[in-house]
This record gives structure tokens, C-alpha cells and sequence, in this order.
């Protein structure tokens, strides 16, 4: 026989919640009053769910589960979804709830507040269900509210058949600033949600290290460096060299150990969509001297005197440029010829032949390394002038042994020399002349030619050799002394003839004398009358008109002078 509380009828309701949110458990509560049946189940969705705590249907097992608290037992709905939407009752023995609906909805997790470049607003709620409503409240800083004027643009789009993303963009434009927000947002229930955002543009970059230029030798290491700046929304950051090439996509710039290659300059780049700014860093690499190198690249110059050679460039890899100064290294001091890397000779003279050599020196680098490169000038010059040791002239003393005469000339290379006789005999090819004993047959004149087959040059000197016997001259000196006797002699008689007339005119003029005064002077005291005679000429003279004492003087010393000339020049034609 059946008990017979299985027909007594119990008072049953099922309470369901506002909404069911997405991705939460759902509990449905089953209430009974003067319950005295043990059975229990559940309905819903057009189908038996759950019969005494057991899943009617397997595969419901993970979805469904059953929990008894006192007089009541409740439905947990796992991991509710929109399919869990719909009508629900639960069932005690023969009795059982009426049918309520469960609404599903799908709250957003967060608000998610956006400027667009135009400083437009957009909020956006994503994932949500059903359709939301939304309030928006704005403050600024300091508390004071702002409302954003005009209406917000909804839009709502869902990427699943269910789920919504929804934007609401401003119609007008937030200025900068620091703000807070309120938005109460409403599907079946209502959330509020609160933060705060700030507008700003980009504006100032900080640098760590603050260093903004770098001078590093090759293969040293630069430490990170950081590239910072504040702005909202965030600002995105690129390093880019100094021929645009993206060098890092994020705010540090890692160069580690550099070479030459990484010389230049670095930029970074922060903007967001309000602005941008930018800083650079520059980094210098020291390296060199290495490879010196010569344009035009001869190191050895052979050039003829009074010809041109263009400027020598000296050239080095070398960073920063290092000095590059020329030496003529053959100097006893080496004395700079030039620092500006060029050697300029012009026209080449023969005193520039030597050794030079370019020295580079980079000062920037610790211990100021150096390094260097030589190059030879070799001039050639000559014959311009031929030298004889004995002078062109040369007096030979018959049957003695003549000294060797030399010929000289500057010559470079070593110049030729021969010698030869006025009738082109060819007497030696070198630079010396040996006539030996003297004879009257090596009288006569005698050429040395020089000659430079490098220059193409050929000059020549004349030598004219004179022989004498030494009996000759003995013989020419006794006939001179003689001729020098008689013209001694014939200039004594002029002296006396010369006296004589002086005497006889100041007799003469003394009997004059006598005459008017009486007084007879009977001789010729050239002493006593030295002082008289001349005037005594001058005034017979005068008488006679004739002269002047003064050409008398002027007579006798033209007289004496002619004598002595005489005499001088016999003496020499004697010789």
C-alpha cells in the first residue's frame, strides 16, 4: 500500500533573480511549505532538468547541480550564459511552482574611457547584454563637474550572436586636463563605475643619463640610454638613426659596444595622438690614425731641376681629423714644411731633394697615437758652371812637372767630364788634366766639357796654358834695366835744360832792374833767388804779353809729368 503523504499536496515557489550574469553561477531557489514528500525535480527550458538531485540527462551532469539548505533546495546553473535564458519551476512530490522567467544578462568587467585624435571621448563597455543604458558624469581636478556638450553617438556591434560592444563617442572635442568619471551603466541591473583619466600632450622628453652627445673610442661600450616622457594617452616610442632607420621600437636605446659604424646621431621619437616630441643623443666614435694613404701615391720622386711636381695629399682614416703635418726628415732638426696634409714643391730646386715624411696624430684619443708615411725626392740637376782649380789662365815653367788640373762641376747624378785639346784630341774622360813634364808642345788652350745625360745638359771651359824658358826671361830683364838707364838719363838733361832757362830769364830780368835802379847783380843764385824767379819770369812775360805766372807753373808741371810717364812706360816695354 502506498504511504499517504505522497498525496498530500505541499505549498512549492521557486524565486529567481533579477538576471543571471554571464560567465557566474545562476541559483534558482525552490521554497516549500508543509513539504512531507522526499521527491524532488526540476523543470526548465521546455525539458526535465534534474529529478532528486540527479541529471535526467548526462550530458547536464557539469551544467546542473542541486543543494539542499533546510525546508528549501536550489538549482546552480554553471557558468551562465544566454542559453540559460528562459522559463524555470521546480516540483515537490505532486506539487509544483509556477513557471518564472530568467532574464540573462552580461555585464561589462571595466569601462574603458579613449581619445580619438580629434580629442573626442569614446567610452566603450565591451561584452555586454542586453543593450545598455549609460550615464556619464565628468569631473575635472578640482571636483567641478563638466559636461561634455551635445549627445554621445551609440553604436553597438557584436562579433558572437549574443555578446555587444558598444561605443559612445562625444560630439565635442575635451581639452587638456586631469579628469575623474562616474558612469552608471544599466542592462537588466545598474553598475557604476568610477576612474579617472588626463589629457596632455606630449611636451618635454627626459633622457638617463641626461648625456646628449657621446664621444667614445671604437669598441667601448655606451651604457642604455632611456627616453622617457609624460603623456596620456600613452605615448609610443621609436629610436631612429640618423638616416631614419628604426633602430628600437621602445623607449631605450641599446647601442653596448660601438664601433665605427654607430657614429652619428640618435633620435627618439614620443608622440600619442594629441603630439609628439623628440630629442636626439649624438655619439662620436674615436678611432685611427690607420692607412695613410698618398694622391698621387708615388713614394719616390725623380724630377730635373726647374721642373713641376703637383701638391702631394697626405691622407689618413682618422676620427675626429687628425693632424697631419709633413717633415723633410733628412734635416739635422726636422722642421715642419707643412700642416695642412698637403706637400707643394712647384717648381723643384735642388735643395728640396731629401726624404720627407706625413705624420698623423689623433689628439683626441688617449696617449695621442701616431702614425707615419715617407716618400723620396730625388732632384737632378747640373752642369750650370765648370770650375778650373788652376783658373783659365796658366803659366807653365819649361821642364818642370806641372800640377794635375781639375775640372768641377755640381752634378746630380755624377756629371761626365773630358778633356780635350784645341784640335779635339780627347786627352782623358774623367775630371782631371795631367800634362807631366813641360814642353813647349803642351802650349795652347784646352777644353773641358761637362756633361749630364739625366738633365740632357753639356757645357765647357777653355784653358790656355802658357810655357816659358827660363833663360828668355834672364835676357829680357838686362835689355829693360838699360832702356830704364837712358830714359833716366834723358829726363835728367830736361830737369837741367828746364833750370837753365829759368836762370837765363832772371838775368835777364835782373839787368832790367839794374838799368832803372843802378844795381848790377852779376850772378845766378839759384838759392838766394828762389822765391824771386818765378815772378821775375812772370812780369818779363807780362811785359811781353805772353802768359801768367800761373802758366808757367802750369807748363813746367805738364813737362815733369810727361818725363815721368816716358820713363814708367819704357821701363815696361823693357820688361
Amino acid at each position: 500500500m502506498y504511504d499517504v503523504d505522497i498525496y498530500r499536496f505541499a505549498s512549492v515557489e521557486i524565486v529567481v533573480p533579477p538576471a543571471g550574469n554571464c560567465g557566474d553561477d545562476t541559483v534558482l531557489t525552490c521554497v516549500v511549505e508543509d513539504a512531507s514528500s522526499k521527491f524532488t525535480g526540476w523543470f526548465g527550458l521546455g525539458r526535465d532538468l534534474m529529478n532528486n538531485g540527479a541529471a535526467v540527462h548526462p550530458e547536464d551532469s557539469k551544467k546542473y547541480t542541486q543543494a539542499v539548505n533546510g525546508s528549501s533546495f536550489s538549482l546552480i546553473i554553471k557558468d551562465t550564459d544566454i542559453h540559460d535564458q528562459g522559463k524555470y519551476k521546480c516540483r515537490v512530490g505532486f506539487s509544483e511552482s509556477q513557471l518564472k522567467m530568467l532574464i540573462i544578462e552580461c555585464k561589462a568587467k571595466y569601462v574603458n574611457l579613449i581619445l580619438t585624435r580629434d580629442r573626442h571621448l569614446i567610452v566603450i563597455l565591451k561584452s555586454v547584454y542586453p543593450r545598455p543604458q549609460i550615464k556619464l558624469n565628468i569631473f575635472e581636478e578640482d571636483g567641478t563637474k563638466t559636461v561634455l556638450k551635445g549627445s554621445f553617438r551609440k553604436q553597438c556591434s557584436s562579433l558572437q550572436d549574443w555578446l555587444l560592444t558598444c561605443e559612445w563617442t562625444s560630439s565635442n572635442a575635451v581639452q587638456d586636463g586631469n579628469y575623474s568619471y562616474s558612469a552608471t551603466v544599466t542592462t537588466v541591473t545598474t553598475s557604476i563605475y568610477n576612474g579617472y583619466f588626463k589629457i596632455s600632450i606630449p611636451n618635454t622628453i627626459r633622457l638617463d643619463p641626461s648625456t646628449e652627445s657621446y664621444h667614445v673610442e671604437e669598441y667601448s661600450e655606451i651604457n642604455n640610454v632611456t627616453c622617457t616622457v609624460y603623456c596620456n594617452p600613452e605615448c609610443q616610442y621609436v629610436w631612429r638613426d640618423g638616416h631614419g632607420n628604426n633602430i628600437s621600437t621602445s623607449s631605450v636605446l641599446a647601442l653596448g659596444k660601438v664601433d665605427r659604424s654607430l657614429q652619428g646621431e640618435y633620435v627618439c621619437n614620443a608622440w600619442n595622438w594629441f603630439g609628439k616630441v623628440n630629442d636626439t643623443v649624438f655619439v662620436t666614435v674615436l678611432y685611427g690614425p690607420e692607412s695613410i694613404v698618398f694622391t698621387p701615391s708615388s713614394t719616390t720622386y725623380v724630377k730635373n731641376e726647374g721642373e713641376m711636381i703637383e701638391n702631394i695629399q697626405c691622407s689618413v682614416v682618422c676620427n675626429p681629423n687628425c693632424t697631419v703635418e709633413w717633415f723633410q726628415a733628412e734635416r739635422i732638426e726636422e722642421t715642419v714644411v707643412s700642416n695642412s696634409g698637403y706637400l707643394g714643391f712647384g717648381s723643384v730646386k735642388r735643395q728640396d731633394a731629401g726624404v720627407y715624411k706625413c705624420v698623423a696624430t689623433n689628439t683626441d684619443i688617449q696617449g695621442d697615437p701616431s702614425i707615419q708615411k715617407s716618400l723620396e725626392l730625388e732632384v737632378r740637376y747640373g752642369p750650370d758652371t765648370v770650375k778650373l782649380s788652376s783658373g783659365s789662365d796658366v803659366t807653365l815653367i819649361l821642364g818642370e812637372i806641372s800640377q794635375d788640373i781639375t775640372c768641377s762641376s755640381e752634378c746630380n747624378p755624377p756629371c761626365f767630364f773630358t778633356w780635350s785639346h784645341v784640335n779635339s784630341t780627347i786627352l782623358s774622360n774623367d775630371s782631371i788634366l795631367s800634362l807631366g813634364k813641360v814642353e813647349f808642345t803642351v802650349q795652347g788652350e784646352y777644353r773641358c766639357t761637362v756633361s749630364n745625360d739625366a738633365t740632357g745638359k753639356t757645357i765647357y771651359t777653355t784653358l790656355t796654358v802658357v810655357v816659358e824658358n827660363p833663360e828668355q826671361t834672364q835676357e829680357g830683364t838686362t835689355s829693360g834695366a838699360i832702356i830704364g838707364g837712358v830714359v833716366g838719363m834723358v829726363v835728367l838733361l830736361g830737369l837741367i835744360a828746364t833750370l837753365a832757362f829759368l836762370c837765363y830769364k832772371r838775368k835777364q830780368h835782373e839787368t832790367l832792374k839794374t838799368k832803372d835802379t843802378g844795381k848790377n847783380t852779376s850772378q845766378c843764385d839759384v838759392s838766394q833767388q828762389e822765391n824771386r824767379t818765378t815772378d821775375t819770369a812772370y812780369v818779363d812775360l807780362k811785359e811781353r804779353g805772353e802768359s801768367k805766372k800761373e802758366d808757367v807753373y802750369d807748363e813746367l808741371t805738364v813737362s815733369v809729368t810727361d818725363v815721368s810717364a816716358s820713363y814708367e812706360n819704357a821701363s815696361v816695354h823693357g820688361y
